[in-house]
């Protein structure tokens, strides 16, 4: 499943895969090695998580992150930004 980042905060992102793939934030958090009350800082924004642990909570999620260039039209994931650089 995708979700376009363009149109959500990094702590709307976690929340709304994070409920999509009916995970708890401790299920999260284990997968990640962190403790459950770290997604739930980053989910109320009282802590910004760095943009590769976003990625690795879409990917346990098993979504995908894209952006939508509006000057072209089309959309580039998060995987493609990693190929460029």
């Amino acid at each position: 499943m995708k979700i376009i980042a363009n149109n959500y905060e990094p702590k709307d992102i976690i929340r709304i895969i994070r409920e999509w793939s009916v995970l708890s934030q401790k299920d999260i958090g284990n997968k990640l090695s962190i403790a459950a009350n770290t997604i739930s800082s980053y989910e109320r924004e009282n802590s910004q998580p760095d943009f590769e642990t976003i990625t690795k909570i879409a990917n346990i999620c098993d979504f995908e992150i894209c952006f939508y260039n509006k000057k072209t039209k089309t959309y580039l994931s998060v995987s493609d930004l990693s190929k460029k650089s």
